[in-house]
């Protein structure tokens, strides 16, 4: 225990003295909140609708004439109820709730949720909405008008783009530090002979590996916490911060990156090597695993390839626990089993490929 302690206080105090690393290490991820965030609040989206009933004909036909319309994106959700959920936590802005049927020149309520946590996205939804309505009741040619819009006012969350981006930011920090730092790390130790040396000495192998796995991790947390209260003070976001539930998802996506860079170190020859490698896993996932852009945004066929990536269950588990404010969900459990079903991929791989020179 006494050579642990001192090898993973050896460690840190590098890592710490390490300026030109830590100020990367926070540099980064605040530019790219605050860059993000600025053009996602620059670029209005669609207005994100659900409508309700589709298994009725009003339902179909009210979602088929939506469609094809530019200025809505339709979403998906298990039922009315779940939609009204997600419209109060922001995730949607209207929820629209058709007739049974749709019967030309016989008029029926249109029900129309809107959350009102933001009064102008409320507003901006209200009069779509409307706008809508009319543009279809011309379509059917009914007189008086077949569809009665009747709005619904809702209190809930307003979650605004940088509310979004926080966790993706924390997910992508955890991945990057975890994958560059414990892969460059252990390649150079190898090369410089140091994995060997150890195999001579008293201290185990292991005692050194874990000391600078324990570092990684106490590093990373900290880092994370740091940039987490800049966004939250500095910046203005707004998040739910479970402090047990998000301390064990980061910790659970850190230390899938460590087994992964892990096995990273073990097949990488030269630290020049490192690189062209942990950019290979890393890129990929960094623009395709919804860090600034939601799942919805790629094709469905690719969506199906994209739920499997690690990093894909660290911003899905952490953006749950921090946009939506439910605690620890069965979502969330999902997300746990997947990252940790990598650790043990990676370990296993690692095991298999590992050598100490």
């Amino acid at each position: 225990m006494r050579a642990f302690t001192a090898l993973f206080r050896g460690l840190f105090l590098s890592t710490i003295r390490n300026r030109r690393g830590l100020f990367w290490t926070f540099f980064s991820p605040l530019v790219f909140m605050i860059v993000f965030a600025f053009i996602g609040n620059q670029n209005p989206a669609p207005a994100r609708l659900y409508v309700a009933r589709t298994h009725t004909a009003g339902g179909r036909w009210l979602k088929a004439a939506l469609a094809g319309n530019r200025a809505v994106r339709l979403a998906a959700e298990p039922s009315l109820a779940a939609a009204l959920g997600a419209l109060r936590q922001g995730r949607l802005d209207a929820v629209l709730k058709p007739p049974a049927t749709v019967d030309p020149g016989h008029p029926a309520a249109l029900d129309i949720y809107l959350n009102t946590a933001n009064l102008v996205t409320a507003r901006q939804t209200q009069s779509l909405t409307a706008a809508l309505t009319q543009a279809l009741n011309q379509r059917l040619s009914g007189q008086p008008p077949t569809l009665v819009p009747r709005f619904h006012r809702i209190n809930g969350r307003n979650v605004t783009y940088l509310d979004f981006l926080v966790p993706g930011i924390l997910a992508l920090m955890a991945m990057n530090n975890s994958l560059f730092g414990l892969a460059a790390l252990l390649t150079r130790w190898k090369e410089k002979g140091v994995l060997r040396r150890l195999l001579a000495t008293p201290v185990q192998p292991v005692t050194f590996l874990g000391a600078s796995v324990v570092n990684q991790l106490l590093v990373g947390l900290v880092s994370l916490g740091i940039v987490l209260g800049l966004a939250v003070g500095a910046l203005g976001a707004q998040e739910y911060l479970p402090p047990l539930a998000l301390t064990v998802i980061l910790v659970l996506g850190m230390a899938c990156f460590l087994a992964i860079g892990f096995f990273i170190g073990g097949i990488a020859q030269t630290t020049e090597a490192v690189m062209p490698i942990v950019n290979i896993i890393a890129f990929p996932m960094m623009f395709f695993s919804g860090v600034f852009f939601p799942l919805s945004t790629w094709p469905p066929a690719l969506r199906h390839f994209i739920a499997f990536l690690p990093l894909t269950y660290l911003v899905d588990a952490a953006r749950t626990l921090m946009n939506n404010g439910t605690g620890w969900t069965p979502a969330i459990t999902r997300d746990a089993l997947g990252l940790t079903a990598w650790i043990v991929v990676a370990v296993l791989a690692t095991a298999r490929t590992w050598r100490w020179e």
